[in-house]
């Protein structure tokens, strides 16, 4: 399913879809198609260039980079578990809980944990949190909705630290791969040189032979 985040223009009040379009984030919550963006920048400031306008676009986009990527990020992981866990009614302490294990406030937990790093950790993690789900069920304790929702999010949060690991392992794993890589590029192959003018001399000889 291909999830999109998405903010309505400021200009022609069509939707701008975050993760694909050409748009721009000028001042907090005000987003533009670019094309709308340097046609409202024209009309407005006769004086400025296009190099110019497409400065503040370059500008507005690396100030609010940070910001748009956890929006999106969020979007994605809410999608997810509205869905998988068929949340017809979503109270607003959801979304403070999830708030504070973003910035690190949620009760027993010692670290932050992005939208990004939990929607991950999830996917990675589904089938073992179902058998776990059915295992209840089994047992008599069947959770549904947002009682089962709570209860996955203490296992993914007790595993957090881990998973972080995991994930600065895989990060040093793939740079050593790329320096290993790079550096046989680098290497000469001495072997190659030595008889290529080995050959080059026998070729040599030959001629002077003739």
């Amino acid at each position: 399913m291909e999830i999109k985040t998405t903010r309505k223009c400021k200009v022609c009040k069509n939707l701008i879809v975050l993760e694909t379009d050409k748009f721009v984030p000028h001042n907090k919550d005000d987003y533009y198609h670019q094309d709308c963006f340097i046609e409202m920048m024209n009309d407005k400031n006769k004086q400025l260039s296009q190099d110019e306008i497409l400065e503040i676009i370059k500008k507005d986009r690396e100030k609010s980079h940070d910001r748009i990527k956890m929006l999106i990020d969020k979007n994605h992981l809410f999608v997810f578990i509205v869905k998988k866990y068929e949340l017809t009614f979503k109270p607003k302490y959801l979304f403070l809980r999830f708030e504070q294990i973003f910035n690190g406030s949620y009760k027993n937990i010692t670290e932050s944990v992005s939208p990004s790093d939990l929607l991950d950790m999830w996917l990675r993690k589904e089938n073992e949190l179902d058998r776990i789900n059915q295992w209840k069920i089994g047992k008599g304790e069947p959770l549904d909705g947002l009682n089962r929702l709570w209860y996955d999010v203490a296992i993914l949060l007790s595993k957090a630290s881990s998973y972080k690991k995991w994930k600065m392992s895989q990060v040093i794993n793939d740079r050593t791969k790329e320096n290993i890589i790079e550096e046989n590029k680098s290497k000469i192959d001495y072997m190659k040189i030595y008889n290529g003018n080995k050959e080059r001399t026998n070729i040599e000889n030959i001629l002077e032979e003739i």
